[in-house]
């Protein structure tokens, strides 16, 4: 069974080893609403700070988490 988005970010939480643990699922991977939920909570879970006193480069690593997971999906076909 593959692991998901939220369980590959707690065991990878740095942006080259989650990238290339998502890269390893060649795009076969839910995208759906709830599994990038569980992302964005697994994050505020590392991070529950960030909501509050953001620090920009944490700030930054949880849109490129995000834009990794939507171009990994969107380049499986090609």
């Amino acid at each position: 069974m593959k692991r998901s988005l939220a369980e590959i970010f707690c065991l990878y939480p740095g942006l080259n080893d989650f990238v290339r643990e998502v890269m390893k699922l060649e795009g076969q991977f839910d995208l759906s609403r709830s599994e990038m939920e569980a992302l964005g909570q697994a994050y505020f879970e590392k991070y529950p700070e960030r909501y509050v006193r953001r620090n920009l480069e944490e700030v930054r690593l949880g849109y490129q988490l995000t834009r990794v997971c939507l171009l990994e999906r969107a380049m499986a076909g090609l």
